[in-house]
């Protein structure tokens, strides 16, 4: 994603930025520690507008850690940020 724009790019193109050092990758989780379901949000930052509800057991991809609360996610086409509380492996 880049802005409103959504495409592909050869991974040969990209340098490991987002979200810090690599360590903080954690590839494919599991919704975990809810009652139905986690809030895939715009920002990471519980206020911050609801994109989705992600149901229990469901998988996410692409996770990697923003900071102490929140992993950026990808859900049905749709990136947004789940309270780590919320992701299992």
């Amino acid at each position: 994603m880049f802005g409103d724009l959504e495409g592909f790019i050869l991974t040969d193109n990209l340098e490991w930025v987002s979200g810090g050092p690599q360590a903080n990758w954690l590839g494919d989780c599991v919704i975990i520690n809810c009652i139905s379901f986690a809030s895939l949000r715009e920002l990471p930052d519980t206020s911050s507008k609801r994109l989705a509800r992600v149901p229990l057991g469901e998988t996410v991809t692409d996770c990697y850690v923003v900071d102490d609360r929140f992993a950026c996610c990808t859900w049905n086409d749709m990136t947004g940020y789940i309270l780590l509380d919320n992701l299992g492996k």
